[in-house]
């Protein structure tokens, strides 16, 4: 009988955790990166150019993003624990990326009250991504 082997990452280790949030980054990098490269391979830079952006600072945004996403993961990771605090996490991690999308697209002045849409849907996404995460850590313990 093969055991499958439990992660034994230990929650007090700050570079494991790091390195833990920062895989998470690096995994919405690739997606959301993968989605920018995909449009531009589809519609070339025609929707880049009318959002005031190009496909190079869409890729830094997200490259920052799921930088500081993936580190604010990390170090609140000991905090996944329950499902409330993983919504939390998320919901804050989400709602980090919301705006760096949106300083991608609209820089840092002239937002209106619909832009804030953007930050509060990623949100959103992070609030039901948390509550993922902390199920998956449950199963994986």
């Amino acid at each position: 009988m093969v055991q499958r082997r439990r992660s034994t990452m230990s929650l007090n280790s700050w570079g494991e955790r790091l390195r833990w949030g920062l895989r998470w980054g690096f995994v919405y990098v690739v997606i959301f990166g993968g989605f920018a490269i995909l449009l531009r391979i589809i519609d070339g830079s025609r929707s880049f150019i009318e959002h005031g952006t190009s496909l190079a600072a869409v890729l830094e945004a997200y490259l920052l993003a799921g930088f500081v996403g993936g580190t604010l993961l990390g170090v609140t990771r000991p905090w996944l624990s329950t499902k409330a605090a993983s919504a939390c996490v998320g919901a804050v991690v989400g709602s980090t990326v919301g705006f760096a999308f949106l300083i991608t697209n609209n820089g840092v002045d002239g937002w209106t009250a619909f832009d804030y849409v953007l930050p509060g849907i990623f949100a959103l996404i992070g609030l039901a991504t948390g509550i993922g995460i902390h199920r998956n850590i449950q199963l994986r313990a």
